[in-house]
């Protein structure tokens, strides 16, 4: 019988930590992007993929800009990819795809392959 009640409890634990969890996970504000939609981003420096020094300020960005944080080891990364390539195709927004975490040859990799498929 006290067996069962400490399967119990374990289980009731392990809701209960996984509910925190969860709670936690919906309620940090760094992943809510809405506040960030029109807002005028901040100058910073950053390395393009061929090894030069770029900088990019509020000046660079047009009306309808898309900052596309990506990487090699993403799969939503990748089903998003073609996506991207037909919206830059069909209309005139910019895109401007920021490299995360990656190694500079898969990155470039990842870029080729999509390349050869448009």
């Amino acid at each position: 019988m006290s067996k069962k009640i400490g399967k119990y409890l374990l289980l009731a634990l392990f809701f209960f930590i996984l509910t925190i969890f969860f709670l936690a996970l919906k309620n940090d504000p760094r992943y809510i992007s809405n506040d960030l939609i029109g807002k005028k981003i901040q100058n910073f420096k950053f390395k393009k993929l061929n090894g030069n020094n770029e900088n990019l300020s509020h000046n660079d960005i047009n009306k309808t800009t898309l900052i596309n944080f990506w990487a090699s080891w993403c799969y939503p990364c990748r089903l998003e990819h073609k996506y991207l390539i037909k919206l830059k195709q069909n209309t005139n927004v910019k895109i401007i795809g920021i490299n995360y975490k990656d190694d500079q040859e898969n990155a470039q990799s990842f870029l080729q392959e999509f390349l050869n498929q448009f």
